[in-house]
């Protein structure tokens, strides 16, 4: 994964642990054409999640992203 393709372009919301930013990826399609695709990335901060003793609520939450399948719940496409 090429972390240069990646642009934040705003702050959407923060909480307690996170903020989720919107974000632009520049990717080449099949046909080498260049995409921009725009995701909703959350930043956690991973001492604050750690000294509260909520880790082992932060991974169910990444793995309930990486298997649900609905509408209105955004899916996981990256994580890193």
């Amino acid at each position: 994964m090429d972390y240069e393709n990646w642009y934040i372009t705003n702050l959407i919301g923060s909480g307690a642990f996170a903020k989720v930013y919107l974000v632009k990826h520049k990717e080449k399609d099949e046909n080498g054409e260049l995409q921009i695709k725009h995701y909703a990335m959350k930043c956690i901060h991973k001492f604050k999640v750690a000294n509260h003793k909520f880790v082992e609520s932060t991974m169910k939450e990444r793995q309930l992203l990486l298997e649900l399948d609905h509408p209105f719940i955004l899916k996981l496409r990256y994580a890193f």
